[in-house]
């Protein structure tokens, strides 16, 4: 699958008063980034103790805690991805 994602930007100047023939042109590229299908997991293990004996509800924790995992990789995939 190829998306097309801005490479760079165009560059804004301060300029003093009377300037315009001293600014540096500067276009915005393009480029096409194929990406590849994959999975994103995550593994816990835990006892059937813990989750027989704790005072709370040790299955939801699990959850979220997997959830938050995921949603930070994701994120940082993002992030590298502009």
């Amino acid at each position: 699958m190829s998306f097309v994602r801005q490479a760079t930007g165009g560059t804004a100047y301060w300029m003093g008063e009377n300037s315009g023939s001293d600014v540096t042109q500067a276009d915005a590229t393009i480029e096409l980034v194929t990406l590849s299908p994959k999975n994103l997991m995550a593994l816990t293990s835990f006892s059937r103790q813990l989750l027989a004996q704790s005072s709370f509800s040790i299955d939801n924790f699990i959850l979220s805690d997997i959830a938050a995992e995921d949603a930070a990789e994701a994120a940082r995939m993002r992030a590298l991805n502009h």
